[in-house]
């Protein structure tokens, strides 16, 4: 696919990013993040983007569906953003 947004952790361990997945007649963004040496690739959230780590390292705020949400890392729990919509790019 075709990386779209790349953030890195503050701590520079992690990358997080979102790409644009070849999939026929549906063109998807999903979000990954990964260690700095490119293993342990994992999929955090699918049909989202813009991925942005907060300043600890432990959330990252994305866009999907024209909706701000956080996720918390440790648990991969996601909340929306309330009273936010129709974003076009989004970071802390």
């Amino acid at each position: 696919g075709q990386v779209q947004s790349v953030d890195w952790s503050p701590t520079g361990e992690k990358l997080t990013f979102a790409i644009k997945e070849p999939v026929p007649a549906v063109l998807p963004t999903n979000i990954y993040w990964q260690n700095k040496d490119a293993t342990g690739r994992e999929l955090l959230r699918r049909q989202a983007e813009n991925p942005h780590f907060d300043s600890s390292g432990k959330r990252l705020l994305y866009q999907r569906g024209g909706q701000l949400w956080v996720m918390q890392l440790k648990d991969k729990q996601s909340k929306v953003v309330p009273n936010v919509k129709g974003v076009i790019t989004a970071d802390w």
